[in-house]
């Protein structure tokens, strides 16, 4: 039904790229299928984005600094489902796909990850 895709590029933290790498490998998955799975999540969800993430003033302190590049492969339905999301809230469709990640991460990590691997991710 949605078999045409489009490539998007986005920023994101350090850690949370580095714990999507984790979740992937443990998951044994793609990350176009991680992707997938996460956009779900979050329409499944209350689609709300974190305020912190809204911020487009780099010099707030509460200005959330994303460091590392993502390219995500969403197919037409998602992205036109994020798309509803992003102009409902005001922002960029790459900003509702990084609260996707997050929130899917957030929400796999304590399911799929050792405490110890996450004390040395977060102390």
């Amino acid at each position: 039904m949605h078999d045409i895709t489009r490539k998007t590029t986005l920023k994101v933290t350090k850690a949370t790229m580095v714990m999507e790498n984790l979740l992937v490998k443990r998951m044994k998955i793609s990350r176009t299928e991680f992707h997938r799975q996460a956009v779900d999540h979050f329409l499944e969800g209350d689609q709300l984005i974190y305020e912190e993430l809204l911020i487009r003033n780099w010099r707030d302190p509460r200005y959330v600094h994303k460091d590392a590049q993502e390219q995500v492969y969403l197919d037409l339905g998602r992205e036109a489902a994020l798309r509803v999301v992003a102009n409902r809230c005001g922002c960029g469709i790459t900003v509702v796909i990084f609260q996707a990640l997050l929130e899917y991460c957030d929400y796999l990590a304590p399911k799929l990850l050792k405490p110890e691997e996450l004390k040395r991710l977060f102390g």
